[in-house]
């Protein structure tokens, strides 16, 4: 599944929800995420399944919602399933959290993995110790 070069309408609650999938490839690059709330959101989902054994990767993309990129169980009905599973490739690449209201990286404990390289400037929460971030200043 790929995102590219889109712009998402601030009226959208969340630009980019990904779950329950398996061995796949998730790719959102170049996008303009101006949704309300979540730019790009990775939840257990309506099945409870989350993410398993697949890459992820989000890169160059400018975030202006509340929360840039978001690993989180608030909307589905299975709050305490895993999000992660299996052997999961995570990449959070260069991504411009600038314009964010509240947090530009957000991680559940059911997370883990993720490298995030870019500017991050403290604007990181939840799970921190399950991931690698490198911040780049500008």
């Amino acid at each position: 599944m790929a995102v590219t070069r889109t712009t998402f309408n601030p009226t959208v609650w969340i630009g980019f929800n990904a779950f329950d999938i398996r061995t796949s490839t998730l790719s959102a690059e170049f996008n303009d995420f101006s949704s309300a709330f979540y730019g790009v959101d990775l939840t257990p989902g309506d099945l409870g399944l989350g993410i398993g054994d697949s890459s992820i990767l989000v890169r160059n993309n400018r975030f202006s919602g509340m929360v840039g990129i978001a690993t989180n169980a608030d909307f589905s009905p299975f709050p305490d399933a895993p999000i992660f599973n299996g052997s999961i490739q995570c990449l959070l690449l260069n991504n411009d959290i600038h314009e964010v209201g509240a947090v530009g990286y957000l991680f559940a404990p059911t997370t883990y993995g993720c490298l995030v390289v870019g500017e991050v400037n403290g604007s990181a929460a939840g799970n921190l110790a399950a991931h690698k971030i490198i911040d780049v200043k500008r």
